[in-house]
């Protein structure tokens, strides 16, 4: 044979090898069901139900069995995430929060000060009664009082030029 023929049959036998090796690496690896994107296959699967079943079981005997199941939100959650939307940050002392300042690129929301106070003035400081004070475009002012009408604290709602929250103290 000559030189010219025997490079062909050589390069030709290294192409179909490296098909077949090939072939067999991809179809070794495809017949592993482990890896198959998980929204993908037989949903009702018997064996799936199964185990999903005995799992259900296990966790629901268990009192102290540690599942990541929800829990109702807190008044401060509720406050931070519902109502404000996220959008704010708050400072805490001693379990009470007593700043909620505008996070930096986020536009501000409009708060209805008595609204605000009869919900969640629990999470900002420890009085009986409230008297919205003094109220204008800019500022609203809440004096927090015991029973007794001693003043324990002021609440101060900042607002922008178009009434709109742009930060809560509690002093």
């Amino acid at each position: 044979m000559t030189q010219k023929t025997t490079t062909v049959l050589a390069m030709a036998f290294v192409i179909v090898a490296s098909v077949l090796v090939n072939e067999l690496v991809l179809k070794a690896t495809s017949s592993d069901k482990d890896r198959d994107v998980a929204s993908f296959g037989e949903r009702f699967e018997p064996s799936q139900i199964k185990w999903e079943q005995e799992l259900a079981s296990s966790i629901s005997k268990d009192d102290k069995a540690k599942t990541v199941l929800a829990t109702k939100p807190n008044l401060q959650d509720r406050l931070l995430f519902q109502i404000l939307e996220g959008r704010y940050e708050a400072q805490a002392l001693n379990g009470k929060i007593h700043k909620f300042s505008l996070l930096p690129n986020q536009s501000p929301l409009e708060i209805n000060t008595t609204d605000f106070m009869k919900e969640y003035s629990a999470v900002s400081k420890d009085f009986d009664i409230y008297d919205v004070e003094a109220t204008n475009a800019s500022t609203d002012s809440v004096k927090l009082k015991k029973k007794s009408g001693e003043v324990v604290g002021n609440l101060v709602i900042n607002r922008d030029d178009k009434g709109r929250v742009i930060a809560i103290e509690v002093q």
